[in-house]
């Protein structure tokens, strides 16, 4: 069974070890769910390089990409065209193919693009779902990281840490909504994060 670095390779993602350096990343958390039944969407299509990787990494998966052009012949995948920070898009694009259980984003790479499409589809999310942010490292680059509502990507992901913590708020070891009234989504659901170089994951409970 060929790794997700050979399939990386294969289609010429960036995703490579000799890209970004995601595919050992990818593996430690995707590797479990290889052979299960999961619905992925990608936002950021390009020439369809990653999306083709995924549907060969999974192999029982409904892999779905989402673009504001498509670039590539793609006959032989599922996209959808339209901007990521659209709500209404996004819910459609959720009511036709979701709930997903991973979600990536890999799209504009812009500070609003990235916390609005992640406060949009975290409540698509399935639960035990995965949500990942890439290219986090623009949160740096002048050209991209101009706040939005005051944040950079990486300055909101550090508030995420304060509303899972802040004062041992979420019930523990508890499923029970009821015990967890008042909380908001992400003190509600977020189970862990885990943030590598340049990319950050987000584990729903």
């Amino acid at each position: 069974m060929q790794t997700l670095e050979d399939l990386a390779v294969k289609y010429k993602t960036d995703k490579c070890l000799r890209g970004h350096g995601y595919t050992p990343i990818y593996a430690q958390h995707f590797g479990h769910l290889r052979r299960e039944a999961i619905t992925l969407l990608e936002i950021g299509v390009f020439r369809g390089a990653s999306l083709r990787m995924w549907q060969d990494y999974f192999e029982y998966a409904k892999v779905v990409g989402i673009d504001n052009k498509v670039a590539c012949n793609h006959k032989d995948l599922t996209i959808e065209v339209g901007d990521q920070t659209d709500g209404n898009f996004l819910q459609r694009v959720n009511a036709k193919h979701g709930p997903f259980d991973i979600i990536i984003d890999d799209g504009g790479h812009t500070m609003r693009q990235q916390i609005v499409t992640f406060e949009i589809l975290w409540k698509q999310l399935a639960r035990g779902g995965i949500y990942v942010v890439e290219d986090t490292h623009s949160s740096y680059m002048p050209a991209l990281c101009i706040p939005y509502k005051g944040y950079t990507f990486i300055e909101y992901v550090k508030t995420l840490v304060d509303e899972i913590n802040l004062n041992g708020k979420r019930a523990s070891g508890t499923d029970d909504l009821t015990e967890m009234a008042g909380l908001n989504p992400y003190e509600q659901y977020i189970e862990s994060m885990s943030i590598h170089r340049s990319i950050v994951f987000i584990q729903k409970r």
